[in-house]
C-alpha cells in the first residue's frame, strides 16, 4: 500500500522529498539531514505492532521565536542538550499526561539538529498495542490515517546507591514518593521516574574517600569545584570562602583533580530523650550489641554486649550507665557476654537503631542530634570496633548504610574520613559473610583530627599542632575530595536509571552529588534575571508572558535544557512542532478498530488535502483523492474532551479573518501552530458558505455536526 503526507508545510518545506522505497516504508531525502537518513536506514525496519515517526520538535528561538508557552530555546542550547530526548529518555504521552510513564505510547529513539532548518527532528516509535489502550479516539484517528500531529517537548546504572529517608536504596528500587537527599542536605519526593536501555558506553569515577567506583552516562551532571579553584599547599588548602561556588558539570566533562563533594544535613531538632549517656550506649550497642526477644510474643527482653579480652576498662563504663544491679557478666576464653536485663531499654534502643548485625540504622531523630551527642555516639562505637593504624583512627563495619551514619555524624562535627570496601577471607571467626568472602567497611579519620576524638574514645592517636596530609576539606555543609580517576567504556551496555526531584532536581549517589535537571535555568528577556524554580520568576514572566513591553518581547530564555516528554498534542505550543512523515509502519489489519465505532472512506472526512509528492518533480503537488482507508469515526465526547485540555481561538479574531479565502485561513492557523478544534473549524466553513445563522447556533450552544453529517460535497467545492 503506498503512504501519502497531508499538504502540512506548503510554501515552506516543499522541498523535503518523500520516496516511496518498498511498501508500507517511506524514508526521507537529504533535506532532513544525513544522520536522520543513516539512523533510518539502519536500525528502522517495518514491525508488526508498532509505527515509526519523523518529528519536528522544536526550532531554535533565533529563527522560529519563542513558542506559545513563552519559552526560548538559544540555538546553541538545541545545539548542545538536544541529545538528552535520547538519554533522559523522552517517551510518547498524550496532552504531557506523563507522570506514570507506563501509559506512554512510545519512545524517542532518535534526536537530530539539523543546521539547514535550524530544529531539533526526532525518529519516535509508537506501539499500537500502548495507543488502544491509553489513547484517547482523536489520537487513533490521527496516527491510523498518517494524519500529521501536534508534538511537544516536556543515568545512572542500577546499582547506584541513592540516599534517601529510609535509608540507602538502589536507584533502580526508586519509587515516585521517596524522599531523597538533595544537594542542600534537605529531603525532597521523586516525582517521576526514568529507565531505558543504553548503549553509548559508560564512565567509571572514582572520588577519593568516598567510596567504591560507580558507573554513570556523559551527560549526567555533578557538582564540582574546578580544581582552579582550589589550592592544596603544605596540607592546607587555599580558596576564597566568599567567592567559591561549585558548579554543575557533565561526566564528559569532568578531568582527575576536580573536587566532587557530599552534603550533609546540618538540622538539628531536640529529642527528650537524648542525653549523652544513651548515646553512649546506643554507640556500644551499634558496635557490639544484640537485643533477645521473648520466646512467646517477640517483645525486647534483654541486651548482650560483646568485648574482648583486655577490654575490662569498657564493661565498668557499660555497667555505670545503665547500673551494675541490671547486669550479668559472663566469661570466655577470649572475650566476655555483658547481659542487660531492661526490657524497656532494650525497646528503646530498637526503636532508635533496629536489630541485626547488616540491619542496623539509626533513625531520623538521633541523625538530628547535635553534633556533641553524636560525638559521643561515634566515640563508644569506636572504642567497641575501632582501632589504631599509623596513628589513625580507623573503625570497621560490614553494615555500610550504618558506617555511612557514622560518617554523616563525623561531618557534623568538623571531622573529615574515608572510607572504602575491604574483603576478607571467610573462616570461623567471620561475621556477616558474603559467599567465600566477609565484606566490609573501613572508615579512617585523619591525624589532625585525633585531639577531638581523643575526648569520647581512647583508640585516638597522639595529635601534635601541625598539619596533617589530608586532600578534602568541609566547606560550609559539603565535603569536597578529588576525582582521582576517569575510564570509559565504549562497549559498556545495560539499563540506566534517574529520577527527577521536587523543586531541587538533585540528589546523592554513591555519596556524590549529582543533579538530574530539565532546566538548568532561566532568565527573563526583559529583565534578564535568572531563576532555576517556577517560584522564583520575576513579575514579567509571572504577568506578562508573550507580551511587548517597552517594545520588548516578554519569554523565559531557557539554558541547559533536559527533554523527557515529547508528547502527542491537539495543539502545540511550538508552532513548528508537528510529526513530519511515517517512516515505517505495521500493515493494516481489519478489526483493529471497535466494532462499534463507524467506518468510513477517506472522502468522506471533511477538511483533509492530500498530496503526493514525487521525486522527480519535487515542488509539484497532486490533489487526487487519497486511495481507500479504514479509519475510526471520532464520538462526539471525545471532542468535548480535546476543548478541555487546549486553548481556543476567540470568536472575534476568527471573524476577523474571514475575508479571507478558506485556505488561506487554513494555511495560516496551520502555518501559526493553531491546529484548528472541531467548533473552529465548523465555524469558519459554515460561514463561507453562507450559512451564518446556522454558524451562530452552533457556535453559541456548543452543537457539532457528526463527522457523517458533514456536507462533504459542498466543503470540497468551496476549498
Amino acid at each position: 500500500m503506498i503512504k501519502y503526507i497531508l499538504n502540512e508545510y506548503e510554501g515552506i518545506d516543499n522541498k523535503n522529498n518523500i520516496i516511496r522505497l518498498e511498501p508500507n516504508f517511506e524514508k526521507v531525502a537529504y533535506q532532513f539531514g544525513d544522520p536522520i537518513k543513516e539512523f533510518i536506514e539502519k536500525n528502522i525496519k517495518p514491525t508488526k505492532g508498532s509505527n515509526y515517526y519523523l518529528i519536528n520538535a522544536m526550532g531554535s528561538g533565533e529563527i522560529y521565536g519563542a513558542n506559545t508557552r513563552g519559552d526560548y530555546f538559544p540555538r546553541k542550547e538545541l545545539i548542545e542538550n538536544h541529545k538528552t530526548f535520547e538519554t533522559t529518555p523522552a517517551h510518547v504521552f498524550v496532552q504531557h499526561r506523563n507522570k506514570d510513564k507506563s501509559r506512554r505510547l512510545g519512545d524517542v529513539l532518535f534526536s537530530y539538529f539539523n543546521e539547514d532548518t535550524d530544529r531539533v527532528e526526532l525518529v519516535q516509535r509508537i506501539d499500537w498495542d500502548r495507543v488502544f489502550k491509553y489513547a484517547p479516539d482523536w489520537v487513533k484517528v490521527l496516527l491510523q490515517t498518517d494524519q500529521p500531529y501536534s508534538s511537544s517537548m516536556g543515568c545512572l546504572i542500577g546499582t547506584s546507591k541513592i540516599n534517601t529517608l529510609e535509608g540507602l536504596k538502589e536507584i533502580k528500587d526508586i519509587r515516585e514518593g521517596d524522599l531523597v537527599k538533595t544537594h542542600t542536605g534537605a529531603w525532597k519526593k521523586v516525582t517521576r521516574l526514568f529507565s531505558k536501555y543504553f548503549n553509548e558506553g559508560i564512565y567509571t569515577i572514582k572520588v577519593q574517600s568516598l567510596g567504591k567506583e560507580f558507573k554513570v552516562t556523559y551527560e549526567h551532571p555533578f557538582l564540582i569545584l574546578p580544581k582552579e579553584k582550589v589550592k592544596n599547599k603544605w596540607n592546607s588548602f587555599i580558596y576564597d570562602s566568599e567567592t567559591l561556588e561549585p558548579e554543575w558539570i557533565k561526566t564528559q566533562d569532568l578531568r582527575v583533580g576536580d573536587y566532587a563533594c557530599y552534603v550533609f544535613n546540618t538540622d538539628i531538632e531536640e529529642d527528650p530523650e537524648a542525653t549523652p549517656e544513651f548515646a553512649r550506649l546506643l554507640g556500644w550497642y551499634l558496635s557490639d550489641g544484640y537485643i533477645h526477644l521473648n520466646g512467646k510474643n517477640k517483645n525486647p527482653n534483654n541486651i548482650e554486649i560483646v568485648l574482648g579480652k583486655g577490654e575490662e576498662r569498657y564493661i565498668e563504663e557499660i555497667q555505670n550507665l545503665v547500673g551494675e544491679e541490671k547486669t550479668k557478666l559472663k566469661t570466655f576464653d577470649t572475650f566476655y557476654r555483658l547481659y542487660i536485663y531492661d526490657s524497656k531499654l532494650a525497646s528503646k534502643l530498637l526503636e532508635y537503631s533496629g536489630r541485626g548485625c547488616k540491619t542496623k540504622k539509626v533513625s531520623q531523630k538521633v541523625m538530628k542530634w547535635s553534633p556533641e551527642l553524636q560525638l559521643e555516639l561515634l566515640g563508644a562505637f569506636i572504642n567497641g570496633d575501632g582501632f589504631l593504624y599509623d596513628n589513625c583512627t580507623h573503625f570497621e563495619i560490614a553494615n555500610y548504610e550504618l558506617a555511612m551514619q557514622l560518617c554523616e555524624m563525623a561531618a557534623r562535627n568538623g571531622i573529615t574520613w574515608t572510607i572504602q570496601e575491604i574483603k576478607h577471607t571467610a573462616n570461623e571467626n567471620s561475621i556477616c559473610k558474603t559467599g567465600s568472602e566477609s565484606i566490609c567497611w573501613q572508615v579512617q579519620f585523619c591525624k589532625k583530627y585525633n585531639k577531638k576524638l581523643a575526648s569520647v574514645t581512647d583508640k585516638s592517636g597522639t595529635f601534635e599542632d601541625k598539619n596533617y596530609p589530608d586532600r578534602k576539606f568541609i566547606w560550609k555543609n559539603y565535603i569536597f575530595s578529588p576525582i582521582t580517576k576517569i575510564e570509559f567504556d565504549d562497549s559498556w551496555e545495560g539499563m540506566i536509571y534517574n529520577f527527577e526531584v521536587e523543586e531541587d532536581e538533585s540528589y546523592v549517589a554513591d555519596n556524590v552529588v549529582v543533579h538530574n535537571c530539565t532546566v538548568d535555568y532561566e532568565y527573563c528577556s526583559y529583565c534578564g534575571k535568572k531563576n532555576k524554580l517556577m517560584n522564583q520568576r520575576c513579575d514579567h514572566l509571572n504577568n506578562h508572558m508573550n507580551q511587548f513591553i517597552d517594545g520588548v518581547r516578554v519569554y523565559a530564555v531557557n539554558i541547559k535544557p533536559k527533554f523527557f516528554d515529547n508528547s502527542i498534542v491537539m495543539r502545540g505550543a511550538d508552532r513548528i512542532a508537528r510529526s513530519i512523515k511515517k517512516v515505517a509502519s505495521d500493515p493494516y489489519e481489519d478489526g483493529i478498530f471497535n466494532s462499534e465505532e463507524t467506518i468510513m472512506n477517506d472522502n468522506e472526512l471533511r477538511g483533509r488535502s492530500y498530496f503526493i509528492i514525487d521525486s522527480k518533480k519535487s515542488n509539484k503537488l497532486d490533489f487526487s483523492p487519497a486511495p481507500e482507508t479504514k479509519v475510526a469515526f471520532i464520538r462526539e465526547e471525545t471532542f468535548d474532551k480535546i476543548a478541555s485540555d487546549s486553548f481556543y481561538l476567540s470568536k472575534d479574531f476568527i471573524d476577523s479573518m474571514l475575508e479571507s479565502e478558506l485556505k488561506d485561513i487554513l494555511g495560516v492557523t496551520k502555518l501559526a501552530g493553531a491546529e484548528l478544534l472541531p467548533h473552529e473549524y465548523q465555524y469558519i466553513v459554515l460561514k463561507k458558505l453562507g450559512q451564518d445563522e446556522e454558524a451562530e447556533r452552533r457556535w453559541n450552544y456548543g452543537v457539532r455536526f457528526k463527522l457523517q453529517d458533514t456536507p462533504t460535497e459542498k466543503i470540497d467545492k468551496l476549498a
